[in-house]
């Protein structure tokens, strides 16, 4: 393929079996991921929304449990688990994971910054400095973190997330949400244990974004070309990652 660019040419690995992208859907992807190093401010500033979404949305829910209001939880349910998640898959086709990940820390800044007013919950100095210190961490992050990406078809995100490593990290998951559940079982309601295992499961199912970013990615590229060859809507990778990431949706 003389369309290709790049040290190792794209299409020598992708075509040299049964293709899964043309020549051409990898030179498209290539320009993708030059733009994408241009675009990262736009991926942190949908990630902000997003992680405002649902940070609303929780306080809503904890607003919804404390009053008995129950027409709080619809609004609440609407904007964790609709709102934030779409603007979250958005601003993986801008930036790299290492910097959407590391935004994600803003649900707490937001949450310090509203529940006073939202909760009536005290603000205490400890918050303040633990709010500021993420939100300066995040703003490093997105200014000298990564801002390359690797574009990947199907087939080798599903080889990436099959090596030895990756399987190593799921088994300790699965372990770690084990442990969680069991001690779930054991622990009564209203104790700070449990309030503690909930969060912690909870905030371990939605930080495994490494779905969401493969998912959103073959999403922008099968979006922008329906009829390449290797389109990866036709690949059930595609529909994999796109279940998990559904399944660890905030």
């Amino acid at each position: 393929g003389t369309g290709c660019s790049g040290g190792v040419p794209v299409c020598v690995l992708v075509c040299a079996s049964p293709p899964l992208l043309s020549c051409h859907c990898a030179a498209a992807s290539s320009a993708s991921s030059r733009l994408s190093m241009q675009r990262w401010p736009i991926g942190l500033l949908l990630d902000a929304v997003a992680t405002l979404a649902g940070t609303g949305g929780k306080q809503l829910l904890r607003h919804a449990a404390l009053t008995g209001k129950h027409r709080y939880y619809a609004l609440g349910l609407i904007l964790t688990a609709v709102i934030d998640p779409i603007f979250d898959v958005a601003a993986y086709t801008y930036a790299a994971q290492s910097i959407i990940a590391a935004a994600a820390g803003l649900v707490v800044v937001w949450n310090v910054l509203l529940a006073p007013y939202t909760l009536g919950e005290a603000l205490t100095r400890e918050r303040k400095l633990g709010s500021a210190l993420i939100f300066a961490g995040t703003l490093l992050v997105g200014v000298s973190g990564s801002h390359a990406e690797v574009e990947r078809t199907p087939a080798q995100y599903l080889s990436l997330f099959a090596r030895p490593e990756a399987c190593a990290y799921y088994a300790s998951f699965a372990a770690w949400i084990a442990v969680c559940a069991a001690r779930l079982c054991r622990v009564g309601a209203g104790k700070v244990e449990r309030g503690f295992l909930v969060a912690a499961a909870a905030g371990s199912l939605g930080g495994n974004t490494f779905t969401t970013k493969a998912a959103s990615e073959l999403l922008a590229s099968g979006a922008a070309d329906p009829e390449c060859d290797g389109c990866p809507f036709r690949s059930p990778a595609f529909y994999l990652l796109a279940g998990c990431t559904a399944a660890t949706a905030s």
